[in-house]
């Protein structure tokens, strides 16, 4: 029986005060959550903070691989631009004019991405653009480091729970507005979706009257939420809201729904902490507040979501080193394919030869068979000139690979070798850029077994940062007269 591939993905969420981790296993792209741990910290830049997390790792033994690390929203400013273009090169050039503007960085000091909203008739676009300090994430990323973590990409929380969202109301979240309101520990974050995507995001701390004053939280939580509306419709425009979903902390939610859906025209349905999701799912939390008052929508969701973030908020320098790795480890990949298909095309040539030797025993047998029967030299002469003849003509798949590998330059790959021995070859790869391509049909044109060599088709194509040609070669076999 085959043996059904797992693969392991992680989610951390990173703050001064805490650290949220959680981890699934995804078989056949439907996720099962194993871990879900949270662990109040001290102060990150405190060697005592980083091995308190790292033996805390140890002692739950985790080890954790192919990771989002989620920033909380707190930590990050949000701004809503119109852009007069639609072009994403355009639109980020825009952005980073206005950075110094955005937030009271100098532009070099500042993370940013954006995501584009929408886009109108007059060629304008709407974006959100999300911005950090610069330093505050690394400090996070290095954080992680220590552990031995290597984050893929720094998101969003605010995104990730949308995913979330995404989630666990397929039917629903990704048709109309909605508001999300996820209640954590310490914050309280409320966004607008769109068609299951974040459009707008607000966070609010929660004190300690909160939980402790009957009435409280749900009357600030009114207020927040009205106030959250008023300025997303001066931003981005009046949002026809159908519902509000409620998540994380139950902390004085009894009742709650009820309240809300008095103060608003729309229907208000909580997400229950415990589902079919977490069903057998290890849960720490470390230490107290209660596993209740911990909201784990933001990892979830970027643990669901994986790598289909639009909001990248890690440093450039860090990306372009992430971006290198990813090609390096899937240009092996390429070589690797490309030396098993050397591998078939040696092991078909060596079944060719061992074909064609076993044809000549056949045909020495035959000749023994008729040699008593020759009556003169010149008979048996005209049987080998026969057999010389056929051979002459025929041209061995040896001699075109040969040929094939001496045009072909190193940076070209080859995806397709298609060989017919008595009419044509086909060729199908990747190169750098059109001149390649070119240089490899001047290169067959001056082979002797090659004719009518002809491009069929050279298209370029966007692989993540670099720009790459898909290319197509025929040519005609030319038989020896």
């Amino acid at each position: 029986m085959k043996k059904i591939k797992v693969n392991t993905y992680s989610a951390v969420e990173l703050d001064s005060r805490y650290i949220k981790i959680a981890q699934a296993q995804f078989v056949l792209a439907s996720p099962r959550i194993t871990r879900l741990i949270f662990s109040q910290i001290d102060d990150l830049s405190r060697p005592e903070s980083s091995r308190d997390v790292r033996h805390l790792l140890e002692r739950e033994k985790i080890k954790i691989d192919n990771c989002i690390l989620s920033i909380p929203r707190r930590s990050v400013t949000t701004r809503y631009l119109k852009l007069p273009t639609s072009l994403d090169q355009e639109i980020d050039q825009m952005i980073k004019l206005q950075l110094s503007k955005l937030i009271p960085y100098a532009a070099g000091e500042i993370s940013y991405s954006y995501k584009k909203i929408s886009s109108d008739e007059q060629g304008y676009s709407y974006c959100i653009v999300a911005l950090a300090q610069q330093n505050l994430v690394r400090q996070y990323y290095s954080f992680l480091q220590y552990l031995g973590i290597n984050p893929l990409m720094a998101v969003l929380s605010s995104q990730a729970c949308t995913y979330f969202l995404n989630f666990m109301k397929p039917d629903v979240a990704r048709n109309g507005s909605f508001i999300f309101v996820d209640v954590d520990v310490f914050d309280a974050d409320i966004l607008i979706i769109n068609s299951g995507e974040v459009i707008f995001t607000r966070t609010i701390s929660r004190q300690a009257a909160d939980s402790s004053q009957t009435g409280v939280w749900p009357a600030r939580l009114k207020d927040e939420i009205n106030r959250s509306l008023q300025t997303a419709n001066k931003e981005i425009g009046q949002q026809n809201i159908s519902r509000l979903f409620f998540s994380g902390s139950t902390a004085g939610v009894d009742g709650l729904d009820k309240e809300l859906e008095g103060e608003f025209s729309f229907p208000v349905e909580i997400i229950p902490p415990q589902n079919d999701l977490l069903r057998g799912c290890k849960t720490s939390v470390i230490p107290a507040p209660a596993e209740s008052n911990v909201s784990f929508s933001s990892v979830l969701g970027g643990l669901l979501a994986k790598d289909n973030f639009t909001l990248d908020l890690l440093p450039e320098d860090i990306k372009s080193k992430i971006r290198f790795k990813k090609t390096k480890t899937e240009r092996n990949k390429a070589l690797s394919l490309s030396l098993l298909v050397i591998l078939l095309l040696f092991i078909l040539f060596a079944k060719n030869i061992f074909d064609k030797a076993r044809l000549v025993y056949a045909l020495d047998q035959r000749i023994k068979v008729l040699l008593p029967k020759a009556s003169t030299r010149e008979e048996i002469n005209l049987h080998f000139q026969a057999v010389r003849s056929h051979f002459d003509k025929k041209v061995f798949v040896s001699q075109i690979l040969n040929e094939v590998y001496k045009a072909i330059p190193q940076s070209m790959s080859l995806s397709s070798l298609n060989i017919d021995l008595d009419k044509f070859l086909i060729l199908k790869g990747e190169a750098d850029n059109l001149p390649e391509i070119f240089n490899l049909v001047s290169a067959l044109e001056k082979s002797p077994y090659f004719e009518n060599v002809r491009v069929r088709y050279a298209t370029k194509r966007r692989m993540r940062d670099l720009i790459v040609t898909d290319f197509q070669i025929d040519c005609a076999l030319r038989q020896n007269k």
